[in-house]
């Protein structure tokens, strides 16, 4: 009972309090009023609440929080560098290299954790000749290719990279068999896997232009069956007759960079 007692008691002084208050307030705002209307600018500085009243309520509040520094997130994006390759020295085997035509070109993806996509294809058109028949019969090869690789990234320094790598190729292409009566063509696929290592060089500093070389392993999986035994060349792996070939291919690069550019706008 007392304690029922002391809240009632409590909750009547209360309304007292806000009765009293409510009522000056009131009295004063009709004060102003009449104050206002007959001319009579109030001193701001005498009022109430601009003395009271503080500027800035939150570094009232400052105490009592627990203040943590602002960090700006830094911004990576998922494609990091995009490079185009271009393998020069196949697209010069025409004027030393009579019957060969090979054009290929190159697109790397640099993504983070220096891991890299590297996507080549191209075209080539070769005319070896059967010597098992005395070089009277020619098994002319042409088609595309493509293979892609995904290869891991050394960045040595800032001017040079190295790359190692293996990959999946498939070429589609046509082989003619001709001689003096008839000609047949025929139209295969094969299927192979590449391993390569590759490094690079920038080539000026405050450039994006690079020169690289890379070394490159390929294995026949598979091949459709034909008549011509393992006398023909698969554009983009070599010669058949070869379980596993090697090129050595020197190209140019030139590399756009989404990273930097969103770093240093």
């Amino acid at each position: 009972m007392k304690k029922k007692d002391g809240l009632w008691l409590g909750f009547k002084v209360a309304v007292t309090f806000l009765t009293i208050f409510f009522s000056l307030t009131t009295v004063w705002g009709e004060a102003l009023e009449k104050d206002v209307d007959a001319g009579f600018e109030p001193n701001k500085e005498a009022l109430p609440l601009e003395k009271l009243a503080h500027k800035n309520a939150l570094a009232l509040l400052s105490p009592y929080l627990v203040q943590k520094p602002l960090r700006p997130s830094i911004y990576v994006p998922f494609i990091q560098h995009i490079g185009i390759r271009l393998h020069w020295l196949r697209w010069l085997q025409p004027f030393f290299l009579k019957g060969h035509k090979y054009y290929q070109l190159g697109v790397d993806f640099h993504f983070s954790n220096d891991v890299q996509l590297f996507v080549n294809g191209g075209y080539a058109s070769y005319s070896p000749k059967n010597v098992a028949n005395d070089d009277t019969l020619k098994y002319p090869s042409k088609g595309r290719y493509l293979v892609g690789s995904l290869e891991y990234v050394w960045s040595l320094n800032h001017l040079t990279n190295a790359y190692f790598g293996i990959g999946y190729g498939y070429s589609s292409f046509e082989l003619i068999v001709t001689d003096v009566k008839t000609t047949i063509p025929q139209q295969l696929m094969a299927h192979f896997i590449k391993i390569n290592f590759a490094s690079e060089l920038k080539l000026i500093t405050n450039s994006n232009l690079y020169g690289g070389l890379s070394f490159e392993l390929a294995r026949l999986m598979h091949d459709e069956k034909n008549d011509l035994g393992s006398h023909y060349i698969i554009p983009g792996y070599g010669a058949v007759e070869n379980k596993i070939n090697f090129s050595l291919i020197p190209y140019v690069k030139w590399r756009v960079s989404f990273l930097e550019k969103k770093i240093n706008p």
